[in-house]
């Protein structure tokens, strides 16, 4: 729990303070993220196919899957972004 209520200042105190305070830094979210699209070939096309109002409840599948690796303690608007950032981008 304390490590959340710093969570909300680590632009405030970089990622070495989170990562003191028991939070998950930005690098360790965007590997879990490389790391579940790496592990789900066939939903990551599934969303890129899909129509763009579908499409968002697609990424929930993702979501879950990040927030699922990082125990609950990503946060999953920064996961949600980024998700949608790295979907794009392949």
């Amino acid at each position: 729990a304390l490590g959340q209520r710093f969570m909300r200042f680590q632009p405030v105190f970089g990622e070495a303070f989170a990562a003191a305070a028991g939070g998950i830094v930005a690098t360790q979210v965007e590997a879990m993220i490389d790391q579940v699209i790496a592990d789900s070939p066939v939903q990551v096309a599934q969303c890129r196919d899909a129509d763009p109002e579908k499409r968002g409840k697609m990424i929930g599948y993702f979501v879950g899957q990040v927030m699922k690796a990082s125990r609950g303690t990503a946060n999953p608007q920064q996961v949600n972004g980024l998700l949608k950032q790295k979907l794009d981008e392949a």
